[in-house]
């Protein structure tokens, strides 16, 4: 039951262009930050050399969950690999990430030296082919704070964008919904390969929409707090 509302193209507060030097901004009402360009074209050849490996090719399932109307566990179609976060190239590109994000929200626990600790969660590598509709349709939460799953501890999402909108694939737009699902405002955020989002795991409502050309590619890291 999705807000009637038309969804919004989310921009980063206060810029009128996209530009490969834009700084980081929150969007989707605050709900999101962007890190425009926070991968360069050397971590992106990188990174998509590693993923075209064999030793990655042969860790895709299909990761199908069938029709439902759970919002956690809910409608999702795409190709999937689980790999560790220190096999992959820029990875402190995501570790610094999850650092602006806490700095935004706090969400992770800090030490005595004022440092956030935090534990990662496998990285999850998606394909979103257009031959198959993926999609990740069903409005959803990574974590449900008080949960018992091992997914509950996760306290902050990245995501990176590893295809370009328009040329690489069509549709499959990242909508987000503020304030709350399922009355809120929907928003589309508007970003290009190589650009990072973080949000909050346990609040920020977020689906992916059918891909319905070509083939969107994404990594997601979670930060968790145990």
């Amino acid at each position: 039951a999705a807000a009637a509302r038309p969804a919004k193209r989310a921009k980063t507060r206060g810029r009128a262009k996209k530009t490969p030097k834009e700084l980081p901004g929150l969007i989707c009402d605050d709900a999101v930050l962007h890190i425009p360009g926070a991968l360069t074209p050397r971590d992106l050849a990188a990174l998509d050399e590693f993923l075209d490996s064999p030793e990655v090719r042969k860790e895709l399932f299909d990761a199908v969950l069938h029709d439902s109307e759970d919002t956690q566990y809910g409608s999702r179609k795409c190709d999937a690999a689980w790999l560790k976060l220190q096999s992959l190239p820029a990875q402190r590109k995501f570790r610094a990430a999850v650092k602006a994000a806490n700095d935004h929200w706090e969400l992770l626990p800090r030490t005595a030296a004022g440092n956030h600790t935090c534990v990662y969660e496998d990285a999850q590598y998606t394909e979103y082919r257009g031959d198959r509709e993926a999609h990740f349709k069903q409005w959803h939460l990574d974590a449900h704070a008080g949960g018992d799953d091992a997914e509950d501890a996760r306290a902050i999402t990245i995501v990176a964008l590893l295809a370009e909108p328009f040329e690489d694939y069509a549709g499959g737009d990242f909508e987000v919904m503020t304030p709350d699902w399922p009355d809120g405002a929907r928003h589309v955020v508007d970003w290009n390969r190589g650009d990072l989002i973080a949000f909050p795991a346990q609040t920020c409502w977020h689906r992916v929409m059918p891909t319905t050309k070509g083939l969107r590619r994404t990594i997601v890291i979670w930060a968790k707090t145990h």
